[in-house]
């Protein structure tokens, strides 16, 4: 093939190579990205793991993790608590369990300040 004008086809390469090379965007970026850098808030950061913390899990574990966030996202951050182990997961402190405890609420749509589970 012999292109008899090379100065249209150049233009026509730059663009395919750019839309190649170039990521997409996500679709949904700006819905789920904070204003703010993450911040690691959690209160008692040098606690003893092996004791519990005030919300009923054991310290710095991701179960006390997420139940202090989930307070905090509800205003408490102090007692009277909106979630400890006896209304989060009474049955056990597992993070598997977490999922049987809120059916209807679970889904697997990310959004800010949900919670991410995944297991069996």
């Amino acid at each position: 093939m012999v292109l008899r004008k090379p100065f249209l086809f150049i233009p026509l390469l730059i663009a395919l190579v750019a839309t190649l090379c170039l990521p997409a965007a996500p679709a949904q970026a700006a819905t789920i990205v904070a204003s703010t850098p993450p911040v690691n808030d959690y209160p008692w950061p040098s606690a003893n793991m092996n004791t519990l913390s005030p919300l009923r899990y054991n310290y710095r574990n991701c179960t006390d993790f997420v139940a202090w966030r989930l307070n905090k996202q509800a205003g408490r951050t102090t007692a009277p608590w909106a979630y400890t182990w006896s209304n989060l997961t009474p049955a056990g402190g597992h993070a598997y369990q977490w999922k049987d405890q809120f059916p209807g609420k679970v889904n697997n749509t990310p959004a800010l300040g949900a919670v991410a589970w995944w297991g069996p």
